[in-house]
């Protein structure tokens, strides 16, 4: 298990600064070209975002479907879950960041 220090250094700062960067820059693009000007476009980017940074970094595992009472089914379909909660929270930073400015 991963200790409280190795979540907040400057490179996973810079990683999660670059996420919401990406997200309102991309978000803006799509508002701008659509004229859509909703909050789900924001959280469909921070979904793309979220699912294609834990694709590229190998966590996403394939879900064992006949092994369901057993801890690889639950740890494979926890790594698909945890992207969308990684989702709200770039979700949240990006709709906050971009509603100071």
């Amino acid at each position: 298990m991963a200790n409280g220090q190795e979540f907040f250094t400057a490179a996973e700062i810079t990683h999660f600064a670059g996420a919401v960067a990406m997200i309102i820059v991309v978000t803006r693009v799509i508002r701008h070209l659509s004229k859509v000007e909703r909050p789900a476009v924001t959280m469909a980017v921070a979904l793309v975002v979220a699912y294609l940074s834990a694709g590229a970094a190998g966590n996403l595992a394939a879900i064992p479907w006949q092994e369901i009472p057993h801890q690889a089914f639950f740890s494979a379909a926890l790594s698909w879950v945890l992207p969308s909660v990684n989702a709200c929270l770039l979700f949240m930073a990006a709709l906050g960041t971009s509603r100071l400015g």
